[in-house]
């Protein structure tokens, strides 16, 4: 009989990791987003607002796609998957350039390039049910 050990029990399927990765994201790049609209007042993060708004979108987007369309369209979820990855990639370089300024954008980099990694291996994991 095989030993059950804790971490076997806290193992989630690379679906719900890319779809738990999306969330926080996407939640990440909203207040992120917030911050520099209300704290850091810089015209030069205007393309990181813009970034961490539009990487929210495909995060939400995202999330819905793999949950509904997964079965019925793979190669729509690929390229979904490949999307999230390209938006997420894109915000993390941004945040990433002004991380010292905030936490949170010091955060939302880190949560951009989690997502990115899990959107690319679950693009990985999809492409095998076509």
């Amino acid at each position: 009989m095989k030993e059950l050990r804790v971490s076997d029990l806290q193992e989630k399927n690379p679906a719900e990791e890319c779809l738990e990765a999306c969330t926080w994201c996407e939640f990440a790049c909203l207040a992120c987003a917030e911050t520099c609209l209300n704290e850091l007042q810089d015209d030069q993060l205007a393309l990181c607002v813009q970034l961490t708004l539009d990487c929210a979108e495909v995060c939400w987007t995202t999330r819905k796609f793999v949950t509904d369309a997964l079965v019925v369209a793979p190669q729509l979820v690929r390229e979904q998957l490949d999307n999230c990855a390209l938006i997420c990639a894109a915000c993390a370089a941004e945040c990433r350039r002004h991380a010292t300024s905030s936490l949170q954008l010091a955060t939302c980099e880190r949560t951009c390039t989690r997502c990115e990694q899990l959107c690319r291996d679950m693009q990985l994991r999809v492409a095998k049910l076509d």
